[in-house]
C-alpha cells in the first residue's frame, strides 16, 4: 500500500492568477459604484477603508482562513468572524470517551471571542438568517442592521436534516455531530444503556461530514462497553449498502469486539422511516428495531441561509469554482469546508483547512498588493481509531480540473496491515486533534 502522506500546517499557498490585476480592477470598479448601506454595512472599499472580509463560522475552515490571510497580509483587511456560538467544540474530537466509567471528557472547547480578539479579529456572536447577494450583506437573527462584506467566506459546517427521520427540531445533542455538542453527551448516551442493553447508531446516506466517523464511533462505544457493560450490543442501522474502509472496520469488529457490533445495510431494512428517541424504536420499511438508546446522525446539507440564495444543488451542498472556492453563482462569496460541494475531496477537517487557504490565495490576489504566494498542496488525510493501539488511515491527492476537484491518488490502510504500522497510525490519530487545534487556535 501507499503510506499516508503527512499534512503539516502551514500548507503552502498557490501562485497568483495571471489575470489577477484585471480581475481586481473590475472588482474594485464594481465596488466603487456600490452605495453605502447602514452603520455596519458600508463596504470597506467603497468607504476608502480596508476591504472587509466577513467569515461565517469560527471552526476549522474559518480559523484556517483567518490565519492564512493574516500570515500573508498583516493588517491589510478588516476581518469579522460571525459565529452562532461563542464556544467552539471541535467536532473531530467528539468521538472520544474517557477510559473510566464516568468523568469529564477531554472535549476541545475554544472561546472564539477571546481567541480571535487576541489576533485583532472582531467576533460577532449571532445566528445568520439570510444573505443578500446583490447588496452584499448578511442578516443576523434579532438584529435589524445588516452586516456588509466585500468578500464573504462561508464556513458554517453542515445543517442536519432531522425531517428525514421525522425528527424536525430535535436538539443537536441527540446527534452529537456539530460544534454545539461535546463528548460528554456521547458518554451520557453510553451510560444510559442498561446492562446487556442495545445501543443503536443510525448512519445517513449521501455525503456527510467525515464519512468513517460513524463507524469509528461504534468502535469507541464498543471499547467502553467492553470495560463497563460487557454484555451490551451495538446496532448500526445504515442508510447505505456500503461505507468507507468497510473491510477494515469489519475486521476490527471481529478482532476486538467479537459479536458486539452488528451492521444492518439499507438493502436489508429498506430504509429508515421514523425514529422514536424516547422509546428507542426505529421503524424501517421492512422491520422494527427496539433499542435502548439511539444516536442519530441525520442526513446533512448546507445551511438554509446558503441554500436560499440558490447556491446549493440538488444534493444540498453549494457548488463552487476551483481552485478559488468561490460560489458558482456569486464571485464575492467563498464556500469552504463541509458546506461546499468539493466533488471527490472528502468532507474532513484537513479538506476545510486546504480549501480555506485556497480561498485566502484568491482574496489576497484580488484585494491586496501582496506579492505572489506559493502553492497550496491539495492533500487530505485522516486517521481513525478502531482500537486504542490500532488506527486505519485514508487520504488523497487532488487536482482542480475545470470546475471540479478530482482525485489523482488515494491511499488508505488495508486488511492485514503490519501491527507496527497500525500502532503508528494510532499514535497519529491520538496526537492529531491537539496538533491541528494548536495550529488553528494557538492552543
Amino acid at each position: 500500500m501507499s503510506h499516508p502522506r503527512e499534512l503539516n500546517p502551514p500548507i503552502k499557498m498557490a501562485p497568483a492568477r495571471k489575470n489577477s490585476g484585471a480581475n481586481r480592477r473590475r472588482f474594485l470598479q464594481g465596488l466603487t459604484a456600490t452605495g453605502s448601506l447602514l452603520m455596519l454595512s458600508a463596504p470597506g472599499i467603497a468607504q476608502g477603508a480596508r476591504p472587509r472580509l466577513v467569515v461565517i463560522g469560527g471552526g476549522s475552515g474559518g480559523s484556517a482562513f483567518v490565519g492564512a490571510i493574516q500570515a500573508q497580509t498583516a493588517d491589510q483587511f478588516d476581518i469579522i468572524v460571525v459565529s452562532a456560538q461563542r464556544t467552539y467544540n471541535a467536532p473531530f474530537a467528539l468521538n472520544g470517551v474517557p477510559q473510566q466509567k464516568s468523568g469529564p471528557c477531554s472535549t476541545a472547547s475554544i472561546d472564539l471571542v477571546s481567541t480571535f480578539e487576541r489576533r485583532g479579529v472582531k467576533v460577532v456572536v449571532g445566528r445568520v438568517e439570510r444573505i443578500d447577494v446583490d447588496k452584499k450583506t448578511i442578516g443576523l437573527a434579532g438584529n435589524d442592521t445588516p452586516l456588509s462584506y466585500d468578500a464573504l467566506i462561508a464556513a458554517p459546517g453542515v445543517a442536519l436534516k432531522w425531517e428525514a427521520f421525522g425528527l424536525e427540531g430535535t436538539p443537536d445533542s441527540t446527534a452529537i455531530w456539530t460544534s454545539g455538542a461535546s463528548c460528554q453527551d456521547f458518554l451520557a448516551m453510553l451510560q444510559q444503556v442498561p446492562t446487556g442493553g442495545l445501543f443503536a447508531l443510525v448512519a445517513p446516506a449521501g455525503h456527510n461530514r467525515c464519512p468513517p466517523a460513524v463507524y469509528e464511533r461504534a468502535c469507541r462505544a464498543a471499547r467502553w462497553f467492553k470495560d463497563f457493560n460487557a454484555t451490551a450490543k451495538i446496532l448500526i442501522v445504515d442508510e447505505k449498502d456500503e461505507y468507507p474502509m468497510q473491510a477494515m472496520f469489519e475486521e476490527a469488529y471481529v478482532d476486538y469486539y467479537e459479536d458486539m457490533i452488528e451492521w444492518i445495510p439499507r438493502d436489508f431494512h429498506g430504509g429508515v422511516q421514523t425514529i422514536d428517541l424516547k422509546s428507542g424504536r426505529i421503524q424501517t420499511e421492512s422491520d422494527v428495531f427496539e433499542t435502548d438508546v439511539v444516536n442519530v446522525i441525520p442526513p446533512q446539507k448546507a445551511h438554509d441561509f446558503l441554500t436560499a440564495t440558490g447556491m446549493a444543488a440538488e444534493d444540498g451542498y453549494c457548488r463552487i469554482r476551483t481552485p478559488s472556492m468561490q460560489s458558482a453563482i456569486a464571485e464575492d462569496i467563498y464556500v469552504i469546508g463541509d458546506a461546499s460541494a468539493a466533488d471527490e475531496m472528502s468532507k474532513s477537517t484537513v479538506s476545510a483547512v486546504v480549501q480555506a487557504r485556497l480561498a485566502a490565495v484568491d482574496i489576497i490576489t484580488r484585494f491586496s498588493n501582496s506579492p505572489p504566494v506559493d502553492k497550496v498542496d491539495l492533500v487530505d488525510n485522516c486517521w481513525t481509531l478502531v482500537a486504542p493501539d490500532d488506527a486505519i488511515s485514508l487520504g488523497g491527492v487532488y487536482s482542480a480540473t475545470g470546475s471540479e476537484f478530482a482525485s489523482d491518488e488515494r491511499f488508505m490502510s488495508t486488511v492485514g496491515d503490519q501491527a507496527d504500522m497500525r500502532k503508528s497510525n494510532a499514535e497519529k490519530a491520538q496526537k492529531w486533534p491537539g496538533s491541528i487545534l494548536q495550529s488553528l487556535y494557538g492552543g
